[in-house]
């Protein structure tokens, strides 16, 4: 069919068959589904004491898990599109999920379509017509399939330590694929306080430029969202290769002297250890990258028209030169250390070799840390200096979790008495 299915259709089916997910309402939802304790599995111990402590973040989780399961186990649905219920909707939200859902079907590199764009900051993000890849695991308004939903079904963390949203995030449940966003996001936070909300960050928020777009706008409506062919992968890597080869390379974004109306493209290779800094002078998201495809986040300068401005991360970013690259060193050897042993002392002690901070980043994955514990409780994220680690503390929530984090330190001498680390030694 050539025609968008009229809005009238859309409400009326979503008023049948919708679930609820608001997060204020997160604990009477789930009470509804779990009435006691006894509901929960005897050996799940954590899940048991977050149901008990009333931990919000296992809660959410598991609500969306229930959500998850009414929409495609119980009514039996093909997609759905996941909102939190402080979202504002753009006026072509609808339709931008139904012209770009096929995108799933026939590339197996794709996961997700998603409304929200966490670098689409007002004076960077302008172009309401163009699509992204994001490796970045995005939410706020996301469409999935079923089949996702029977891969993810049997794996839904129960740790009450593990966000959700941060476990689709970890490569282990990832797999290597991506997101579809738009450069400007079709949902904008409307609310001021939250779980994850609080003032500072609600004015984070509303600085993201928030797409005023409707469907008909233009090319008979059939190419508004230009050619989305070249949102396959092997198109839209060619594309990154692309704007990668005809950069100029800067140090630092101040370092460019850009013009509006200019095509020019500069890019930033980058160390994740210095990523922090280099985002407030670029205006993305700060606290790790995010909107990142493959090692590489194209964005543009604030309040300049017309030329591209791409970051690089050197350990991740197969799209710049190997001489660009911070490759993994071919005489490296990867060491576990003991509960509270810092990598410094491993690598001499257990090697008789120097812990390499350098190299420590590359290890940070789901899959590097399985190769050298057992990982029972499965691959979270966390924040800490001694991370990628096991913890093998029973007193930590997190007990026989393997964890990574989107910024890991670099870091040789951190260490935890809960933890074992994952070390890089030369």
């Amino acid at each position: 069919c050539d025609h968008a299915p009229s809005l009238d259709r859309v409400k009326a089916v979503a008023k049948s068959s919708a679930v609820s997910l608001s997060e204020n309402n997160v604990w009477s939802s789930v009470k509804g589904d779990l009435t006691s304790e006894t509901d929960i599995p005897r050996e799940n111990k954590v899940a048991q004491n977050a149901f008990r402590t009333k931990d919000v973040y296992w809660k959410i989780g598991l609500h969306f898990n229930r959500a998850l399961s009414a929409v495609f186990d119980r009514q039996k649905h093909s997609h759905a599109i996941i909102l939190e219920d402080d979202l504002l909707l753009s006026p072509d939200f609808l339709h931008f999920f139904w012209r770009t859902a096929w995108l799933l079907e026939v590339d197996p590199s794709l996961w997700c379509v998603s409304a929200w764009n966490d670098n689409g900051f007002t004076g960077q993000a302008r172009n309401e017509r163009k699509l992204l890849r994001s490796d970045f695991f995005p939410g706020l308004g996301w469409l999935l399939r079923r089949e996702l939903w029977e891969e993810l079904r049997g794996k839904w963390p129960t740790s009450s330590a593990t966000g959700w949203d941060h476990w689709m995030r970890t490569d282990e449940t990832r797999k290597g694929r991506a997101c579809i966003i738009p450069e400007v996001s079709r949902t904008h936070h409307a609310s001021t306080k939250g779980v994850h909300i609080n003032k500072l960050k609600s004015r984070e928020l509303d600085r993201l430029a928030f797409s005023t777009l409707r469907p008909g706008s233009g090319n008979g409506d059939v190419r508004i969202y230009g050619n989305l062919a070249d949102m396959l992968e092997d198109h839209y890597d060619a594309y990154c290769q692309k704007l990668v080869d005809v950069a100029e390379r800067i140090t630092d974004p101040y370092a460019a002297n850009p013009s509006s109306g200019s095509s020019k493209v500069y890019l930033v290779p980058y160390l994740i250890e210095n990523y922090k800094n280099l985002a407030v002078k670029a205006s993305v998201w700060k606290s790790e990258p995010r909107s990142i495809y493959k090692g590489l986040i194209i964005t543009s300068f604030h309040d300049v028209e017309g030329p591209i401005l791409l970051l690089a991360d050197k350990r991740t970013c197969p799209f710049l030169a190997e001489s660009e690259q911070m490759l993994s060193a071919p005489n490296a050897v990867i060491v576990a250390a003991e509960a509270g042993s810092s990598c410094s002392t491993t690598c001499q002690q257990k090697a008789g070799r120097t812990c390499s901070a350098l190299h420590l980043p590359l290890g940070n994955s789901c899959a590097a840390l399985k190769r050298l514990y057992a990982c029972e409780a499965g691959c979270g994220h966390q924040v800490g200096d001694e991370l990628p680690c096991y913890v093998s503390n029973p007193k930590e929530v997190t007990y026989r979790q393997c964890l990574i984090t989107h910024t890991p330190a670099v870091n040789c001498e951190a260490k935890h008495l809960s933890t074992r680390r994952l070390c890089t030694c030369l």
